[in-house]
């Protein structure tokens, strides 16, 4: 059995367990429960912020499990299924004090299910096929407890399972990230809002795929309290009422965390605003999101992207057109994230073009221009159209043109379906 992680026990927590752990990060976010006195400062919307951070995050580990780990988990697993339980003793170190309980059953393609309150830990058998060896979910009372914005926790389910795997080829990829701000001051959403919720349509003019214009699904029986949309995989928004939620699922240290926060009314309702970004979008950015590292230095931006493609606008009803429509002050003051304004929104990489998007769209202009100048001949249209182009691109050249293009989708090729 591999050297199991060195832990303390339950109490000193997480940030004596981060002592050894390489990668640290300093000067992060202060906390995960108090924002700065910019933020408990009542805004002129009225909205008061009471906690930021991560609320679930999902790791993709790939590697090579060692020869020996794998047999203590067929071992364990046995053990398991022997008892005749749905679940018993593991092999794996302590996560945070607490060893993980093995499953009698594995899931979703996964061999081996382990989980504790914290984590869920999921690991296929070897294999040769070019998907993820195993898949960490830190889950949201961890993250909320430890502190740090949920990086402190984060940094720990990081390197959990490294001592598991060979040192050759083992690396760690963010898979899920789920950013949530928690608030005051909006107790109700409204009819108006539900009116004034607007999204961008996710897919750019070369037919390459970002995302399903989104669905809007909104909460609640005859008085809407919220309202979701977006797809999982790439990014998708859920606003509620965190306060009915916590009381439904039985979750009271909820209100344990809101207090610590001194702008926090007693008994008063409390909405959250939360955005999941899967693997789609943030592998497919200019500059990818796949370490820890890359999400710290860019949680300020995917807020500030969530909260730019998904908007609640004041209802202008002299304006037929959402989009130019008021951005609604209280929404206005969920934008920035960890008391500084938020950064750009990050530009999407150019995705392989599809062909037959390209071929439809050729098509649509070929026959247009075909039905303008009454000709019966495509290539007659096509000779006709070269040659306009080429005399509008003198200046240019048709070779630059095209030297500018094969910069731009430099590593990509054509895509055939």
């Amino acid at each position: 059995m591999p050297k199991r992680i060195s832990t303390n026990e339950p109490g000193s927590r997480t940030l004596s367990a981060l002592a050894n752990l390489p990668l640290f990060s300093q000067g992060v976010h202060p906390t995960n429960r108090t924002p700065t006195k910019a933020q408990k400062k009542k805004s002129h919307s009225g909205v008061t912020i009471l906690q930021q951070g991560i609320d679930t995050l999902v790791f993709s580990v790939y590697g090579t499990l060692r020869d020996e780990v794998v047999l203590l988990l067929e071992w364990a697993k046995e053990d398991v299924h022997a008892s005749g339980s749905r679940e018993g003793g593991s092999p794996l170190p302590p996560f945070l004090g607490v060893v993980p309980r093995m499953r009698a059953k594995g899931t979703k393609g996964h061999e081996w299910m382990l989980e504790t309150d914290d984590i869920a830990v999921l690991i296929r058998k070897p294999s040769k096929a070019k998907r993820p060896d195993a898949t960490i979910e830190v889950k949201p009372s961890c993250l909320w407890r430890e502190g740090l914005g949920g990086l402190a926790a984060a940094r720990v389910a990081e390197h959990y399972l490294r001592e598991l795997f060979l040192d050759d080829g083992y690396r760690v990829n963010v898979r899920r990230v789920d950013l949530a701000t928690d608030y005051q001051g909006h107790d109700e959403f409204t009819d108006a809002d539900r009116r004034g919720v607007v999204s961008r349509v996710r897919q750019d003019k070369m037919g390459n795929y970002v995302d399903d214009a989104p669905q809007m699904k909104f909460y609640g029986m005859g008085k809407v309290t919220g309202f979701s949309a977006g797809k999982s995989t790439v990014t998708r928004i859920n606003a509620y009422n965190k306060t009915k939620a916590a009381v439904d699922k039985n979750q009271p240290w909820w209100f344990d965390l809101w207090s610590q926060n001194p702008a926090y009314v007693q008994g008063g309702t409390v909405n959250r605003c939360e955005f999941q970004y899967g693997r789609e979008l943030l592998h497919s950015r200019a500059q990818p999101i796949d370490t820890l590292s890359d999400l710290e230095s860019n949680i300020a931006g995917l807020w500030a992207y969530g909260m730019r493609w998904f908007s609640v606008r004041t209802v202008n009803p002299a304006d037929s057109h959402k989009t130019r429509w008021l951005v609604a002050d209280w929404w206005q003051d969920l934008s920035a994230w960890g008391g500084y304004q938020a950064e750009a929104l990050p530009r999407i990489k150019q995705t392989r073009p599809k062909f037959h998007r390209i071929c439809e769209a050729g098509f649509g202009y070929l026959t247009t221009a075909m039905a303008l100048s009454g000709s019966d001949c495509p290539h007659e249209t096509l000779e006709r159209i070269w040659d306009v182009v080429r005399v509008k691109k003198r200046e240019e050249g048709i070779a630059a043109v095209l030297a500018a293009k094969r910069l731009r989708f430099r590593g990509n090729t054509m895509a055939d379906a």
